[in-house]
């Protein structure tokens, strides 16, 4: 029999199905496929688990990715260019067919229910181009072996509220909302991240393992998988208000006020070359039209339990952003105050130019000297992963130095990571504008490898980094 695979094995949905795959199978049974795989928490490196290096975005690393692997956790491409989506997404599918894969699980978006092919969701539109390719594709592709597919219809993060609330701050949310939408039903049946990925490991753990009622109820399927409930965007944001103490409401505005809002291009920016603002914004027509609406128990079967509902998942994003007690489910150990939910990003810095070590240390002093108080900490590498769970960082200060490790004089054509750790998006966009006025010779572009955590303060002054699974954008 051959492993599971999970490509990308990174950000939210991935890293929580990979989680829960590994309490489920013996490490060495597991393949976790990304762009970085030094990123992979060390006690899976040591429990045994196999790390390969691919990326959605260069074809030539899937060729062998997938090797080994009878069945493949495919999570899809994040984005809104549906061309580049469809042509990503069938190229992982045509190198797990290569490698000899025979099932592979497609992670999808819960918008036209289960059975729907038609959508007016751009962001849905490359996931209906994706099933179409599942569904053309014979029995024995590669001519060896016997092929089968799922494609898991997921529900729209609880986590994910942002989005649909022109990017709300829960730490300065203001008392009014902005969007094209009057708030009222259809609703949306938000699920929480964490259990989605539990859900997917068992089913997949459980088709591998060869459970027969498995095997037929999930081959070559569509299937929904979302929370029990669906609330409006309106009993959403009242929600998300009642566990703020904030009267908040929605003003509906046209499409075009919605485009032009800077921070909806700001923070939408990475996910198409042009027009994002407006590609994101017909999913707020499919929830008009109700795409978003149906309803599934299978997540609730899967669990063997009733799923988080949306007000607690909420409640306890309010309880870290304020820096409250630790929300539910996540460990504090000792007497150590948390600091609350912070966004931690990850930038991609490119060059053409000869720069050298002086050079930037200057330009990155200069953006220091600007830096936002807001900021947790930064830092800008060559190599070294972003940093993980449990990498302590000097907090000594309110504005922690950026820092700067690189190990020649001189670089041309050179690749390097930028990652910061800041409590709101807003420091995000400030960022892009310094680096951008003091950093010449490099290029800034933000990857979509966004993550958030619970940062806790110790009393020697450093902070460690719970690896806890919270999203920002998928």
């Amino acid at each position: 029999m051959g492993k599971i695979g999970v490509f990308p094995a990174a950000g939210a949905l991935g890293s929580c199905i990979y989680r829960h795959l590994l309490q489920l199978v013996d490490a060495k049974e597991v393949v976790l496929v990304s762009r970085y795989p030094e990123k992979t928490p060390s006690q899976y490196v040591q429990a045994g688990v196999t790390r390969r290096t691919a990326d959605y975005d260069k074809l030539g690393t899937l060729g062998n990715a997938f090797d080994d692997v009878s069945h493949l956790i495919l999570i899809s491409y994040p984005g809104l260019e549906i061309e580049s989506r469809n042509k990503v997404h069938r190229d992982a599918v045509d190198a797990a067919i290569q490698s000899g894969v025979s099932n592979v699980f497609y992670t999808s978006f819960a918008l036209g229910g289960e059975s729907s092919t038609t959508s007016v969701s751009d962001c849905m539109a490359s996931h209906l181009t994706t099933e179409a390719y599942f569904k053309s594709l014979p029995a024995v592709p590669n001519g060896k072996n016997d092929f089968f597919w799922t494609s898991i219809r997921v529900a729209l993060y609880s986590e994910s509220y942002y989005l649909y609330t022109a990017f709300l701050n829960l730490k300065n949310p203001g008392d009014v909302i902005r969007i094209p939408h009057d708030g009222s039903g259809p609703g949306i049946p938000w699920a929480k991240t964490d259990e989605l990925g539990e859900a997917i490991a068992t089913v997949v753990h459980r088709h591998w393992a060869g459970d027969a009622d498995i095997v037929s109820e999930y081959n070559d399927q569509v299937v929904l998988l979302t929370g029990p409930k669906a609330y409006s965007l309106s009993e959403s944001i009242n929600i998300i208000g009642a566990a703020l103490n904030t009267a908040i409401t929605i003003e509906e505005i046209d499409i075009e006020k919605y485009v032009d809002d800077p921070i909806v291009q700001t923070c939408l920016a990475p996910y198409a070359a042009k027009d994002a603002p407006r590609k994101w914004a017909s999913t707020f027509e499919a929830i008009k039209r109700g795409e978003a609406a149906e309803t599934s128990t299978r997540l609730e079967k899967i669990l063997g339990r009733q799923p988080e509902d949306y007000e607690t998942t909420i409640k306890n994003l309010v309880r870290g952003a304020r820096g409250d007690d630790p929300p539910e489910g996540y460990e504090c150990k000792g007497d150590i105050p948390a600091l609350g939910i912070h966004y931690a990003v990850e930038f991609d810095a490119y060059t053409t130019n000869h720069i050298s070590k002086r050079q930037m240390n200057l330009a990155i002093n200069e953006v220091e000297g600007n830096w936002n108080a807001h900021v947790l900490a930064a830092g800008l590498h060559q190599q070294d992963p972003l940093p993980g769970p449990n990498r302590q960082w000097d907090h000594t200060t309110q504005r922690p130095p950026l820092r700067f490790e690189m190990h020649e004089e001189q670089y041309a054509e050179q690749t390097m990571k930028v990652w910061m750790v800041t409590e709101s998006l807003e420091c995000i966009r400030e960022f892009v504008g310094l680096w951008d006025q003091n950093v010449p010779g490099f290029d800034l572009a933000i990857e979509t490898y966004h993550e958030a955590g619970v940062y806790f303060h110790e009393a020697d002054g450093n902070v460690t980094l719970l690896d806890l699974p919270v999203v920002l954008v998928e």
